[in-house]
C-alpha cells in the first residue's frame, strides 16, 4: 500500500513531490480556504457537508472551483484509502492559483483524540479580538495567523483552548472551536453575527440536542452568561463534542463536564457510528 499519498490538482502522489508555485496569491497571500474533516474506519464522516461549505466560501472570496462537488468526495475517499489510515485527520485545501484558477490539495494524517474528555478542557480568553463584520469571520480561511498567535498563547499558559471576544465584547467562539454553554436548562451557543465560523459539527449538534428534547438556541453571549453556566462544552470535527471546565482558571458550573455535555457527546459518537455503518454497508 503507499503511503504518503496527497492529492494535487486532479493527481495522487507521493507527498515529496507535491509543488506549488511561489507566486500564486494562495501562497504570497494567504488567499485560500480549508476544510478539516474525520475519517472513521477509513470513511470521510459528513463529507458532503464539509464540501459544499468549502463550494460555498469559494464564491464569497472569488477562488474557481475547478473540480466538481462528486470529484472532490471522491479525491478525499480515495487519499484516505491510499495511506491506509483508519483514524484519520483530513484536509482539503483550495487557493488561488498564480493564473487566477483555482487550485487544490488533499492530505491526511493518522488521528488520536486528545486527552481529557473525563476532566475537561481549560480555557482562558485571549487578547485577540473578532470584527463581526469581516469576511474573514464566516470563512474557514488559509489567513489563520490570528487563530495559530491565540493558540500559542493559550499553550503557553497552560491551557488546552482559547476563546476570543469580538469587538463588542461578546463571546464569539474558540480558536478552533464552537462554543456552547447551557444555562438554565438551555443549550446556548453564539449566533453567526456575533461573528463565528458555523461549524459543521455545530451544526450537528442542534439536530441531536432536538432530537433529545433539549432546548437549544442562538443568542449573544458575553462572559457573564459563561459564569452563570451549569456547564459549557467546544465542538469541532476531530474532538467532537469536549468539557469546557474552565476559563481563565475560573470554573464553568461545578468544574467538572456537565450531564447535557455527556448525553450529547454520547450521541454524537453514535451518530458517528451510525454514519460510517451506513456508509460500509453501502
Amino acid at each position: 500500500m503507499m503511503k504518503k499519498v496527497v492529492y494535487l490538482n486532479g493527481s495522487y502522489i507521493p507527498l515529496s513531490q507535491a509543488k506549488l508555485s511561489l507566486l500564486s496569491p494562495g501562497f504570497l497571500y494567504g488567499w485560500g480556504l480549508f476544510e478539516t474533516m474525520r475519517a472513521y474506519n477509513g470513511k470521510v464522516f459528513l463529507l458532503s457537508s464539509h464540501i459544499r461549505r468549502l463550494i460555498k466560501s469559494a464564491e464569497k472570496i472569488h477562488i474557481p472551483v475547478p473540480f466538481s462537488q462528486k470529484l472532490l468526495a471522491e479525491a478525499a475517499e480515495k487519499t484516505v484509502k491510499l495511506n491506509g489510515y483508519p483514524s484519520a485527520s483530513v484536509r482539503i485545501t483550495l487557493w488561488l492559483g498564480e493564473t487566477q484558477c483555482g487550485k487544490v490539495a488533499v492530505f491526511v494524517q493518522p488521528y488520536r483524540p486528545p486527552k481529557g474528555y473525563n476532566k475537561g478542557w481549560r480555557a482562558l480568553v485571549v487578547r485577540a479580538r473578532k470584527e463581526p463584520s469581516s469576511v474573514l469571520t464566516r470563512i474557514k480561511s488559509s489567513c489563520f495567523l490570528e487563530h495559530l498567535l491565540a493558540r500559542k498563547e493559550v499553550h503557553r499558559r497552560g491551557c488546552e483552548e482559547g476563546l476570543f471576544l469580538n469587538t463588542r465584547g461578546e463571546l464569539t467562539e474558540g480558536t478552533v472551536t464552537n462554543l456552547f454553554i447551557v444555562k438554565r436548562g438551555t443549550v446556548l451557543t453564539p449566533p453567526p453575527c456575533s461573528g463565528i465560523l458555523s461549524g459543521i459539527t455545530r451544526g450537528v449538534i442542534f439536530l441531536l440536542a432536538k432530537k433529545l428534547g433539549i432546548s437549544i438556541r442562538e443568542r449573544k453571549l458575553f462572559l457573564k452568561d459563561l459564569w452563570e453556566a451549569e456547564e459549557s462544552f467546544l465542538t469541532n470535527s476531530l474532538i467532537e463534542v469536549m468539557p469546557l471546565v474552565t476559563v481563565n482558571a475560573r470554573k464553568v458550573g461545578q468544574g467538572i463536564p456537565g450531564p447535557l455535555t455527556k448525553r450529547l457527546r454520547k450521541a454524537y459518537k453514535d451518530y458517528v457510528k451510525e454514519g460510517t455503518e451506513k456508509k460500509l454497508r453501502d
